[in-house]
């Protein structure tokens, strides 16, 4: 980070990694034609931010691939994070605080607000600590070097909550919803248990499924909704008394810490 912070890093208690935050480190993508749309993302994703004269942070494959569910017509879902210029972050006229790029399934988050999610406990953006990154810089490195300040117990309710209103849709709209829709929403409804449970024992996230994992859902889906129900309130009674030891609230001190110098550290750059 940027010369004379080593004192603030230390007083917050974050660990720290090198200078250059501007500097990102690549993960080379599984394929050829994975990385040539990696790149293409990557680029409308830095055009995008170049008009608001905003600093790409993270930027991380998601979705099936991540998740270890990828067929030939899968998309590439990214989730990025950015920091503002100072005269954006505060200004009188406000931000954005999440881009969707229209270019493909690209969605970029100020690192405000990411820290914010992640705090809460955000299934959609919690399980972005545990995939390596495409491309990262050093304020990217920080996050991910101290994730433990932004796990809590509130990923018990946060994840019960994602996984049971995904169920309650295919509930709800099982007399029209298309069989591709009722697997997606399947798969998630698990994976979150699944997530929130290991989240809640270790500390840590497996986010690709388990070819056991994998099966189980397999199966789900060929069954009717009676035997899914039955098998996601197994799954969930173990969540819900899932041990931990996890605090019951984020570090939100620390979390203000770390948004407070990435943006100083662009200040002084």
């Amino acid at each position: 980070m940027g010369a004379g912070k080593g004192k603030s890093k230390r007083a917050s208690g974050l660990q720290a990694g090198r200078s250059s935050s501007q500097v990102l480190t690549d993960r080379p993508a599984g394929t050829r034609l994975e990385k040539l749309e990696a790149q293409a993302q990557l680029g409308a994703a830095r055009s995008c931010l170049a008009g608001l004269g905003a600093t790409l942070d993270l930027f991380t494959l998601m979705g099936s691939h991540a998740y270890g569910l990828a067929h030939a017509d899968s998309d590439l879902d990214y989730r990025g994070v950015y920091r503002l210029s100072l005269a954006e972050k505060l200004g009188v006229h406000g931000y954005k605080d999440t881009i969707t790029l229209p270019e493909g399934d690209v969605v970029l988050y100020e690192l405000g607000k990411f820290a914010r999610m992640l705090g809460q406990g955000n299934p959609n953006v919690i399980e972005v600590l545990f995939v390596a990154p495409e491309q990262q810089s050093e304020v990217g490195k920080l996050i991910g070097e101290n994730k433990e300040i932004f796990l809590s117990q509130l990923v018990r309710s946060t994840h019960i909550g994602f996984a049971s209103s995904h169920l309650r849709l295919i509930e709800k709209k099982k007399e029209t919803m298309t069989a591709k829709k009722r697997e997606k929403l399947i798969r998630h409804s698990f994976r979150a248990l699944w997530q929130g449970e290991e989240l809640l024992k270790t500390g840590a996230m497996t986010v690709k499924l388990t070819a056991e994992q994998i099966n189980l859902v397999t199966e789900l889906v060929a069954s009717d909704n009676a035997n899914v129900k039955r098998e996601f309130e197994l799954v969930k009674s173990r969540l819900k008394m899932a041990k931990t030891e996890l605090p019951a609230e984020p570090d939100w001190t620390k979390i203000d810490a770390l948004v407070l110098q990435a943006y100083l550290d662009l200040a002084y750059m």
